[in-house]
C-alpha cells in the first residue's frame, strides 16, 4: 500500500490541503510529522493538486504539492503502475515501483528510487541521490553534487552542474556513448561490474572496486582519464588521451594505447603496455611485463621482478631493486639501468647508455647494436654476451681508450665502423681474460 509522509520544514498547517480516501494520519510523538497511507477504489479519479487514475496495468498517481514548508516521503514501492512523483524545496525521500515511473525531487537534497520500470529520475537542485533498478531508465543530477546510482545496465545519465559522482552495482556490463554519459566527474565500479566508456570523448576519474574476484574489463575514455583503485580486473584499456592508472593490487593487463600514460600496478603485476605516447610505467610488486612501444618511455620494474621491453623511441629502462631483470631497450637511444637483482640487459638497436646494478649482470649484444656504453660493470661478477657476434676472443679487438681508463670492444671484419661497445672504468688489461665473455 502507497506510503506518503510529509514532515514540516518550519511551520505546519495540514489545513492547507483536503485529501479523500485516506485512513486517519499517523502522528509521531511530537506531531512534528504526520503519516497518510492512501486508500482508493480503481473505478474513481480522485484529485488533490494531482490524480489518481485508474488503468489496465496498475495505478497512476500524480502528486504535485508546491505547499513550500514540507518535505516529503513518498513511497510507491510496491505499485505496478505508473507514477508521477514531485518533492518542492526541502529534503524528499520518492520511491517509484514497478511501472514507468517519472521522479522530481526540485529543490533540496533530495534521494529518488525508481523500480523497475522504465523512469525518469531527476533531482533538481540541492545535493540529491537517484538509485536506478531499471534498465532503461534516465538519471538527471541537476544542479549540485550529486550521486547517480545505477544497479543495471542501459540507462543513460547526466550529472548536470556541479560534482556529480556515478557509482555502478552489481554484475552488469555497463556500457555508454556521448549521448548516455554526460557531465560526470567520477565513475565508482563495483565489485562484479564491467565498464565500456570507449565511445565518450570527456575523460573521467574511475574509481575501481577492491574487493571481488571475478574477471572484469575496464575500457576507458577518449580523454584524460584517472583510473584508481582495482581488483579482480582482466583487462584495463586507457585509450587515447593522458591518462594515468594507478591500481592498488590484482593482476590486471593494462594497456595506456594513445596519449602519454602514466601506469602503476600497485601490489599486483601482470602486464603493462604504454602504448603510443611518450609513457611512464611503474610495474608491481610480483610477476611484471612492461613494454614501452612507441614514444620516449620511462619504465621501471619497482620491487616486482621479471622483463622490460622498450620498443621504440629513446626510453629509461630501470630493473628491479630485489629481483632478477630481463631489460631490453630494441629501437632508439636507450638508458638501461639494473639495480640491486640480477639482470639481462640488451640495447638492442641505436646509441645506447647500460648501467650495472649491485647483482650478477649480463650485457648482451647481437644485430645492428650501435654505439653502447656500459658503465659500473663490475669485473668481477658481470659478463659480456657476444655469442651472437664472435665466437672466440680473437674475433674482438680490444683497445685502450680515454687514456686507458676505458676499453672498446669491436668486431673483427664488422664492416659498420659505428658498430662499438665503451666500456667504462673498465681498462684493457682487466678485460684481456676470455672469462669475462660469453661467446658463440
Amino acid at each position: 500500500m502507497p506510503v506518503v509522509h510529509y514532515s514540516p520544514g518550519s511551520v505546519f498547517n495540514p489545513d492547507h490541503y483536503s485529501f479523500v480516501y485516506i485512513y486517519e494520519p499517523i502522528y509521531d510523538s511530537n506531531k512534528s510529522s504526520y503519516t497518510y497511507i492512501a486508500n482508493w477504489t480503481p473505478v474513481k479519479n480522485d484529485a488533490f493538486n494531482g490524480s489518481f487514475t485508474n488503468n489496465h496495468t496498475g495505478m497512476r498517481y500524480d502528486h504535485k504539492f508546491y505547499y513550500w514548508e514540507l518535505s516529503y516521503l513518498i513511497d510507491f514501492s510496491d505499485n505496478k503502475g505508473s507514477v508521477f512523483l514531485q518533492g518542492h524545496v526541502f529534503d524528499d525521500i520518492l520511491r517509484g515501483g514497478s511501472g514507468a515511473d517519472t521522479l522530481l525531487g526540485l529543490d533540496g537534497n533530495d534521494v529518488l528510487e525508481g523500480g523497475r520500470g522504465q523512469n525518469r529520475l531527476d533531482g533538481g537542485g540541492g545535493n540529491d541521490t537517484l538509485r536506478s533498478t531499471g534498465e532503461a531508465d534516465t538519471l538527471l543530477g541537476g544542479n549540485g553534487n550529486d550521486r547517480l546510482v545505477l544497479h543495471r545496465a542501459g540507462a543513460a545519465v547526466d550529472g548536470g552542474a556541479g560534482k556529480d559522482k556515478l557509482f555502478l552495482q552489481g554484475a552488469d556490463a555497463f556500457s555508454f556513448t556521448d549521448d548516455t554519459f554526460k557531465s560526470i566527474e567520477a565513475v565508482h565500479v563495483g565489485a562484479g561490474s564491467s565498464l565500456d566508456l570507449s565511445e565518450v570523448t570527456e575523460g573521467v576519474a574511475i574509481v575501481l572496486s577492491t574487493t571481488g574476484s571475478a574477471p572484469r574489463t575496464l575500457y576507458a575514455t577518449q580523454g584524460a582519464d584517472h583510473v584508481t583503485g582495482g581488483n579482480g580486473l582482466s583487462t584495463i584499456r586507457g585509450q587515447d588521451g593522458d591518462d594515468v592508472i594507478e591500481l592498488a593490487g590484482g593482476m590486471a593487463s593494462v594497456f595506456g594505447d594513445g596519449g602519454d600514460d602514466t601506469i602503476r600496478l600497485g601490489s599486483g603485476g601482470r602486464y603493462a603496455s604504454g602504448g603510443i605516447g611518450n609513457d611512464r610505467i611503474t610495474g608491481g610488486a610480483q610477476s611484471n611485463f612492461l613494454q614501452g612501444d612507441a614514444g620516449d618511455d620511462w619504465l621501471s620494474l619497482g620491487t616486482g621482478y621479471g622483463s622490460i621491453s622498450g620498443g621504440a623511441g629513446n626510453d629509461v629502462i630501470i630493473g628491479s631493486s630485489r629481483y632478477p631483470s630481463d631489460l631490453s631497450g630494441e629501437a632508439g637511444n636507450d638508458r638501461i639501468v639494473a639495480r640491486s637483482g640480477d639482470a639481462e640487459i640488451r640495447g638492442g638497436d641505436g646509441s645506447d647508455k647500460l648501467f650495472g646494478g649491485g647483482g650478477r649482470d649480463t650485457f648482451t649484444f647481437a644485430g645492428d647494436f650501435g654505439r653502447d656504453e656500459i658503465f659500473r660493470f663490475a669485473v668481477a661478477q658481470d659478463y659480456l654476451d657476444v655469442s651472437a657476434l664472435a665466437s672466440k676472443i680473437e674475433d674482438l679487438t680490444l683497445t685502450s681508450v680515454h687514456r686507458g681508463a676505458d676499453t672498446q670492444i669491436t668486431v673483427v671484419g664488422d664492416p659498420d665502423p659505428t658498430h662499438k661497445i665503451i666500456l667504462h672504468d673498465v681498462t684493457k688489461a682487466e678485460l684481456i681474460d676470455a672469462g669475462h665473455f660469453l661467446f658463440g
